[in-house]
This record gives structure tokens, C-alpha cells and sequence, in this order.
């Protein structure tokens, strides 16, 4: 009787200690953090909102919005505003995203909007749309626009035409200025991968334009302005692949470029140009091979650097 207790005892024990090992190598279940909600606060009215568009539509023109969280894009501005993220621990990084189904903004004819302090990002146009709809799948720029310490990334264009994956300067009287620490990266199109203009360009401060592509040309930018582009401060343009002009492809008056500007590391996968492909600007200034241009696959300026 004795021996039986002791056996069934020692079953027992062999049962739990199974069942101990087996809960022991169940791995943890992932968990997926919540999207930031979006929260938008109209400073100037004091009036607050769920919604970028519903904030858009009450604000008056030069009213202060301020964003927290995540806001879907599809957003339409035809009046000078203000907008600034604030970035906390409880919402995280102030974001305009397209979620990778539609254009994050459209700056209407006549506006001007300045940016500050958040990321515009994953705006997708499909590849069945007709120019201008098919481009700027970050932002469709027929106004003004100042960006200061913003991020536009991972924006694409899918059309077989033209169209710029982060942001389309649309008119000749289109005009942007990037300022601060502002960054735009991981952009996808065909002219310009990041930046196609066909208005006004203005770099300064220590802005960047790096790693975007294009299938066309201007991995960086596809340059067809009327006004020649300004590159001013420690401005840079790196790391851009196109076939043609990795960095810029240059179809306008011209390029200004501070002594401390740089574009480098850019590459052309096919053709010429891993810098700059000059197709008949009038004016190049301060842009030297080796100099400002440098370290660029398979040369720093095609057809033929300019003189010094």
C-alpha cells in the first residue's frame, strides 16, 4: 500500500513538473502598439478636433493648428495656415500619413502653408491617373509651402509618365522652401523622386535630400523650373539613384550652390550624370566637379563639367 502511494505520488509530480516546462516554452504572443489617435487643436480659435480635413475646413486663414498623433492625409488647404506638430510620450511622432492608398496633401493655387516638426508619409498615386493627379503622392504643391524640421518619406508614385514621389511643384509660380534639420527620404517616382519642380526651389539651413529614386531621372530632383534652384547653408543631396542624373537632372535657367552646400554619392544607374545631368541650364554657380559635386557614380555632372 506504501509502495502504491509513493508511486502515484511521484506521478504526480512528474505531471506537474510537464506541465511546468510546457508553460515554461509557450512563446509570448506579440502584441501590436495602437496607432496615436489624431488630435488637432486650433490655438488661434481654441476649438479642437478628431480630424486634420474637419480642422482645415473651420480654421480661418492664418490660423495656428497644432497636431498630435496620427492624421490620415487627403487633405486639401486653400488658405494660409500654420501647422506644427508636438511630439510626447503618450502620442508619439506628429504624423500626416497617406497609409499607402492616397496623396497626403494638396496645397491649393494662392496658399501658403508652412510646416513644422512632423512627418508626412506612406502617400501613394496609382499608376491609372493622369497627370497632375498622378503626382506628388506626398504633396501636390500649387501654392507655397515652408517646410522647417519636417520628414517626407516613403512617399511613391507609380506612374509610367511623370510625377514625383514626395513633393510636385506644379506651377511656374509654385514655391518651396526647405528649412531647419528638414529631410526627405525613401521617396519613389519617376521625375524627381523626391522633388519634381517646375516653380521655385529653395535648400537652406541643413537639409537633406537622400535615398530616393526615380525611374526617369533626378533620383533627388527633377529640376524644370523657371526660376533656377538655391542651394544655400550646409544643404545636401546624397545617395539618389535615377538612369539619368542620380542626384539632380537639370531642365531650368540653372543651380546655385553655396561653398558648403554638397551633392554627392548620388549614382545613375544607366545613362550619365551621377550627380547632375545638365540638359542645358544657363547658369551653374559655385558648381564645380570635385568640389561642390563630388564622389558621384559614374561622374559628378554630364555631359561635361561646367568651367571653374
Amino acid at each position: 500500500m506504501l509502495f502504491r502511494r509513493r508511486l502515484h505520488g511521484r506521478a504526480i509530480a512528474a505531471i506537474a513538473g510537464l506541465s511546468l516546462l510546457t508553460l515554461a516554452v509557450v512563446p509570448p504572443v506579440a502584441t501590436t502598439a495602437a496607432t496615436p489617435a489624431c488630435s488637432v487643436k486650433n490655438t488661434t480659435k481654441g476649438t479642437s478636433f478628431g480630424s486634420m480635413k474637419k480642422a482645415v475646413a473651420a480654421a480661418s486663414a492664418g490660423n495656428r493648428l497644432e497636431l498630435r498623433g496620427q492624421c490620415p492625409g487627403q487633405i486639401t488647404i486653400g488658405k494660409n495656415l500654420t501647422i506644427v506638430g508636438v511630439k510626447t510620450a503618450a502620442t508619439g511622432t506628429p504624423t500626416l500619413t497617406g497609409r499607402d492608398e492616397t496623396r497626403v496633401l494638396w496645397i491649393k493655387a494662392g496658399a501658403k502653408v508652412s510646416l513644422k516638426k512632423l512627418v508626412i508619409r506612406d502617400g501613394l498615386r496609382p499608376a491609372a491617373l493622369a497627370y497632375p493627379d498622378s503626382t506628388g503622392a506626398g504633396i501636390l504643391l500649387d501654392g507655397e509651402a515652408i517646410l522647417t524640421d519636417v520628414v517626407v518619406r516613403d512617399n511613391v508614385v507609380l506612374t509610367t509618365e511623370t510625377g514625383a514621389g514626395g513633393i510636385e511643384l506644379h506651377f511656374t509660380t509654385s514655391k518651396l522652401t526647405l528649412a531647419g534639420t528638414t529631410v526627405l527620404t525613401g521617396n519613389q517616382g519617376w521625375w524627381g523622386g523626391a522633388i519634381e519642380n517646375y516653380g521655385t526651389l529653395v535648400m537652406k539651413g541643413s537639409t537633406r535630400i537622400h535615398h530616393n529614386s526615380a525611374t526617369g531621372g533626378g533620383g533627388g530632383i527633377y529640376d524644370g523650373g523657371w526660376v533656377a534652384t538655391v542651394m544655400s547653408g550646409t544643404a545636401r543631396i546624397d545617395h539618389n539613384t535615377a538612369p539619368d542624373g542620380g542626384g539632380v537632372y537639370l531642365a531650368s535657367p540653372g543651380l546655385t550652390m553655396g561653398l558648403d552646400t554638397s551633392i554627392d554619392n548620388n549614382t545613375a544607374t544607366v545613362q550619365n550624370g551621377g550627380g547632375i545631368y545638365d540638359n542645358g541650364s544657363a547658369a551653374l554657380i559655385n558648381v564645380t566637379c570635385g568640389g561642390t559635386v563630388h564622389d558621384n557614380t559614374p561622374q559628378d555632372i554630364a555631359p561635361s563639367c561646367p568651367p571653374v
